[in-house]
């Protein structure tokens, strides 16, 4: 299980970074400076939705890729535990992925 959930771990914070680079390197060799990028959340339904490849949507991918990365980790270490009937450390791992839930509602409502 260890080696399991560090490979997630591993794999999701390095695919996250990549992304982001990749929108980083983007932006730069578009000529559009990191600063000047919309990274207003209440933009984000449009820039998910437009029909055009942008340094925004990148820098968004990465950032839910490395966001995700803990939750894929708790719901593997749920589902490894209700196979192998543990469900002291089952009920741990349900615990952790309400918090990231409620994490989630919070910063929701406070946008």
């Amino acid at each position: 299980m260890n080696k399991t959930l560090y490979r997630i771990f591993t794999i999701g914070l390095l695919a996250g970074i990549a992304v982001m680079l990749a929108g980083y390197i983007y932006s730069f060799a578009s000529s559009i400076s990191p600063e000047n990028m919309s990274m207003d959340t209440n933009n984000l339904i449009n820039i998910f939705t437009a029909r055009r490849f942008s340094p925004d949507l990148l820098l968004y991918l990465g950032l839910a890729v490395v966001t995700l990365t803990p939750v894929a980790g708790s719901i593997f270490a749920l589902a490894y535990y209700l196979i192998h009937k543990q469900y002291r450390f089952a009920a741990a791992a349900a615990a952790i992925l309400l918090v990231q839930a409620a994490g989630v509602w919070i910063g929701d409502l406070r946008s």
